[in-house]
């Protein structure tokens, strides 16, 4: 069955579906939005949490889309009007995050390509040499001098539950390392943001490496980039200031982390802010109150990472799903 799949491929994304899902779409006046989600576009992001899309597969992305969807930037959603004679489909990119390989790797295709895109920023770590949680995290274990075992973790003073796990990781092979690190940076996520640091400065120090060397270039985007990338046609988002779950913060820091993320990014760029991003996106990373926050800000849109597909007209702007994108060049799981 997987090797019918895998030959299929190529005729159900590249082939003839495409335009029956367009007739059908035209003649039902159901217009479908596929909001896809990035992060990463690169050629060497192997330290970090999750994988990228390399760039020549991300081209190829961008020229599938170009020819069977009509991609529109997100805040551009409001302007368009469908009926019977639309033909295609649209399709938004977006990236979450703010990383620099946004401007090296992802922006020179969309720029030569034409297509716009929307970035959401963690706008504390812009212009920054610092590092997101979850990318310490994997820059520790994938830079570790010494591989700490369980009881040597434990004299760090790391959290038992969490020792195994990074025991586990050090001892496996390479194929189960990235499930290993998902559930390490699963358990942290839960924890304050205070303790969850500590944790990684003593994991730091038992694995002998430091978090995140000063001498390295960032990792995230600077303000010059941005504005860059303002003027040819991508929009910016807040993505909060610290990158929070915001569920599980104070009302009055959730606010604080989204008014204040939008106002650093229109005070840097002279225009409105009006998109979102949700930090992690899942159902119980925000609620109702804080998308009556986003509402009394002025925001339009924001983008959840519930799997979903969108139909025009829009009924939840304030909840939008996505799809994440394959790594491979067919896009869609």
């Amino acid at each position: 069955m997987d090797i019918i799949k895998k030959s299929l491929k190529p005729l159900l994304f590249y082939g003839g579906l495409p335009r029956v899902k367009r007739t059908w779409r035209r003649l039902s006046s159901r217009h479908k939005i596929f909001i896809l989600m990035y992060h990463k576009v690169s050629y060497n992001d192997k330290h970090f949490y999750g994988e990228a899309v390399k760039p020549d597969i991300f081209e190829r992305q961008v020229i599938f889309l170009k020819k069977y969807y009509q991609i529109v930037n997100l805040t551009d959603l409001k302007k368009m009007g469908f009926n019977q004679k639309q033909q295609k489909d649209i399709a938004v990119l977006t990236f979450d995050d703010g990383y620099r390989n946004n401007y090296d790797c992802a922006f020179p295709v969309l720029r030569k390509h034409k297509v716009p895109a929307t970035i959401f920023l963690t706008t504390d770590y812009i212009n920054t040499n610092h590092l997101l949680w979850y990318d310490r995290l994997a820059w520790i274990l994938n830079k570790a001098v010494f591989m700490p075992d369980k009881a040597t973790l434990i004299k760090y003073d790391i959290y038992p539950e969490l020792c195994a796990k990074i025991n586990d990781f050090f001892t496996s092979g390479s194929s189960l390392r990235h499930n290993i690190l998902n559930y390490v940076a699963a358990s942290l996520k839960t924890y304050p943001s205070e303790r969850r640091d500590e944790i990684l400065s003593r994991l730091s120090n038992a694995c002998k490496v430091n978090a995140w060397p000063e001498n390295i270039e960032r990792a995230m985007l600077s303000w010059d980039e941005v504005n860059e990338m303002s003027r040819h046609n991508i929009s910016f988002g807040s993505h909060t200031k610290t990158h929070p779950v915001l569920s599980a913060i104070s009302l009055s820091e959730s606010k604080n982390e989204i008014v204040e993320s939008k106002r650093v990014i229109e005070e840097k760029l002279q225009q409105s802010v009006t998109t979102f991003a949700y930090p992690y996106g899942k159902k119980e990373d925000f609620n109702g109150n804080i998308t009556k926050i986003l509402s009394d800000e002025g925001f339009e849109y924001a983008c959840s990472t519930i799997t979903g597909i969108e139909e025009y007209p829009l009924k939840a702007p304030l909840t939008l799903k996505r799809k994440g994108v394959a790594l491979s060049p067919y896009l869609f799981y």
